[in-house]
């Protein structure tokens, strides 16, 4: 379980829980909404620090982060419209 490196040997779920740990610490940090860009940076470093190779440490980190903080974008969009229009539908003349 967990992530792979390139000589085939699993990271195992301890640096996958470190690295969502410094994931999450850094979101808490106000310099940038979310902590984009800080948030990536240093996901990085620790998967890197732990072992993990920097080109797959790094494609990992931006994949998780599209699904986790992009994502959240379109979606809540979509809801907002749905409410706005069911609001309409319901609103007294």
């Amino acid at each position: 379980m967990g992530l792979r490196a390139r000589a085939g040997r699993s990271l195992g779920l301890v640096v996958v829980a470190a690295a969502l740990a410094v994931d999450r610490l850094l979101t808490m940090v106000p310099i940038t909404p979310a902590g984009a860009g800080l948030v990536e940076a240093g996901t990085v470093a620790v998967l890197v620090a732990l072992g993990v190779d920097a080109v797959l440490a790094t494609s990992t980190v931006l994949v998780y982060r599209a699904f986790t903080f992009l994502l959240e974008i379109p979606v809540g969009g979509a809801a907002f419209a749905v409410w706005l229009l069911r609001r309409a539908r319901t609103a007294p003349a």
